[in-house]
């Protein structure tokens, strides 16, 4: 069995989380580490990239009914802060080729109430932010860029024309830290709001982080091709949703006591592993995985799959679009290759303007992990389009 893919970690990283969990941590040297990676900008570290968004927005206190543009496509949760602090999201089309928001789409959704722009990057791709940039510091619009799905260096980040980044380094993302992410600000003053507000929440305790690395260090294990095969078997007799299961285990934030879990600090461990791991960043695992990517794509020219002219991809994940991903993705696995229709939780919202496109619902995605083979992979999933 092919797995849909492995945590971006190694067992000398989830050894180092486990003894990070043990030692005292000077939290404020780890976070002046981390700023030192990103010159120009104010680094905030959060629990996660919610935390810094709900922070954010506290932070800027705009009046009840105020408009955030926003990606169509992003995950529940940032709508979810949006709506909670009185504010209106806005939806920004995403072309599905592209993965890009239009300038002409920008400008024709502002309005006198616009305030914010929330900009994701998706599935590793990097969209043209200047034209955009251009526009929103005309009209006197705090341009966000939420990049959790597209780290790839210290670099890109460093020359963002943003006003603000959002980084993740979750469990699936790339330079994972199992958790964590950063706020990076152009604003001093804003800054200086933000980061008392995060230094005023409760801190993660180490015993949390070392429970999360475990149970991850559990999900690496089942991830294994060795053993998937024999999960997914167990899954059947007991007539459980692989997928469902991981979710649950998975997740970030539980539904019970969402906010009080959101809002905490990020724990002295979590800080250590975060600079470990961006210090310890290695572009070179990106060009293989983008180099498989693309052989694959190359195999599959006439599938529907998002991206296909995006202006930089690092394909962080392989999602195609299918007319029935429940059927394909069981036949797939039955060929051995781990499908899965949560390679993330992305949704499109269309803020009551018509119907969205549906090809984002129908999305399915491939595994991507060393073993993944893409002249095999290209057949099986031939031969699954072909039969259906």
């Amino acid at each position: 069995m092919v797995p849909r893919g492995r945590l971006d970690l190694s067992a000398a990283d989830f050894a180092f989380a486990m003894a990070a969990c043990c030692r005292r941590h000077n939290t404020e040297a780890l976070t002046a580490s981390l700023a030192a990676r990103f010159p120009g900008w104010h680094v905030l570290p959060a629990l996660s990239v919610r935390t810094a968004w709900d922070a954010l927005l506290a932070e800027l206190a705009l009046p009840a009914g105020s408009e955030v543009l926003v990606s169509d496509v992003t995950i529940p949760d940032m709508i979810r802060i949006v709506r909670e602090h009185g504010l209106t999201p806005v939806p920004l089309p995403i072309d599905f080729d592209t993965l890009s928001v239009a300038p002409d789409q920008f400008e024709r959704r502002m309005t006198a109430r616009s305030r914010l722009a929330l900009i994701a990057h998706l599935f590793g791709s990097r969209m043209d932010l200047g034209p955009l940039a251009a526009i929103a510091r005309k009209s006197g619009i705090l341009l966000i860029e939420d990049a959790a799905q597209s780290f790839a260096g210290c670099g890109l980040a460093t020359a963002s024309p943003a006003d603000v980044q959002l980084l993740s380094f979750g469990p699936i993302k790339t330079c994972t830290a199992l958790g964590g992410g950063l706020a990076l600000i152009r604003d001093s003053q804003l800054a200086g709001g933000a980061r008392q507000r995060l230094g005023s929440y409760p801190p993660q305790t180490a015993a949390a982080y070392l429970r999360r690395t475990a149970q991850f260090a559990g999900v690496q294990t089942l991830a294994s091709r060795w053993v998937l095969p024999y999960v997914q078997r167990l899954m059947m007799l007991a007539r459980s949703d692989l997928d469902q299961v991981l979710h649950r285990g998975t997740r970030g934030f539980s539904p019970a006591n969402y906010w009080k879990q959101l809002q905490r600090q990020p724990s002295g461990a979590l800080l250590a592993m975060l600079c470990r791991r961006i210090g310890n960043f290695d572009n070179s695992a990106i060009l293989r995985r983008s180099s498989r990517a693309v052989r694959l794509w190359e195999l599959l020219t006439d599938v529907c799959r998002p991206g296909t002219l995006a202006r930089e991809h690092t394909h962080w994940v392989l999602p195609i679009a299918v007319d029935d991903p429940v059927r394909f993705t069981h036949a797939l696995r039955q060929l051995g290759f781990d499908a899965t229709q949560r390679g993330s939780t992305l949704i499109q919202i269309t803020g009551g303007e018509g119907p969205g496109d549906g090809r984002w619902e129908r999305l399915v995605y491939l595994p991507n992990s060393l073993s993944m083979r893409p002249e095999q992979l290209a057949c099986a999933v031939r031969a699954v389009l072909a039969d259906g």
